[in-house]
């Protein structure tokens, strides 16, 4: 006869989160992030964002957050990263949704500048439905963690 089973910790447990989660940690307190407040996180799949997320599920758990991402159909692996994305999503139990983001640029625009504006757009939009008062970036330019109000 054995006795109690031990439930195994969850697999996002074990990734070293460092200096995302001291950076998130001191973001959430400053800013007044409450204890319930559902959180929305801008998410990739990529390096930036997979950090920001485990952070955040050290932080926080599973339950409160959002992940959001966003496909601009603009690369030709957009769909393997979408895969990627969900894969890692539901391995550690975080609510997903995958936001279309249309890309028009006349003549002479910038095709980034005008995925970041379509990319904002749907984020902030997703977030709003979703009731999450914050949306959580990461940026690869200078690695800290970032938010935005929604």
């Amino acid at each position: 006869m054995s006795g109690p089973q031990r439930m195994p910790a969850p697999p996002w447990r074990e990734l070293d989160a460092g200096a995302a989660l001291h950076a998130l940690r001191g973001f959430a307190g400053a800013h007044g992030i409450g204890a319930d407040d559902p959180v929305a996180l801008a998410f990739s799949g990529g390096a930036d964002s997979t950090a920001l997320l485990v952070a955040a599920l050290r932080l926080w758990g599973p339950q409160r957050l959002r992940a959001l991402h966003v496909d601009h159909g603009l690369q030709s692996d957009a769909a393997r990263f979408r895969t990627h994305a969900q894969a890692l999503c539901a391995h550690w139990g975080v609510a997903l949704r995958v936001l279309p983001a249309r890309v028009s640029a006349a003549r002479g625009d910038s095709v980034e500048e005008r995925a970041r504006e379509a990319r904002y757009a749907v984020l902030f939009d997703a977030a709003r439905a979703l009731g999450c008062t914050w949306l959580l970036t990461a940026h690869q330019a200078d690695d800290q963690v970032g938010g935005d109000g929604a």
